[in-house]
């Protein structure tokens, strides 16, 4: 199967390109989230297990090493 002239160098595992991607997430760090997804060129379907955390969870390392998201919570305490 041809690659579209838009996806630039040579697949990095090799081989045939896929007919469907799967993918998961399951854990960073101590934070813990359970999504799905199945991927076609058609079609993409994402599954939540645990649609009632939030997507950006705390955490200890980003709080720590990406001081951008204490301004992106000031800014929304502020109503910005």
């Amino acid at each position: 199967m041809a690659l579209p002239p838009r996806i630039e160098g040579p697949s990095l595992f090799g081989g045939p390109v896929s007919d469907y991607v799967i993918a998961a997430r399951d854990r960073c760090d101590e934070t813990i989230d359970r999504i799905r997804c199945v991927r076609t060129r058609r079609y993409k379907y994402i599954r939540n297990f645990m649609p009632e955390r939030l997507y950006l969870q705390p955490n200890k390392y980003t709080e720590t090493y990406y001081p951008i998201l204490q301004l992106l919570k000031d800014r929304a305490a502020a109503g910005r």
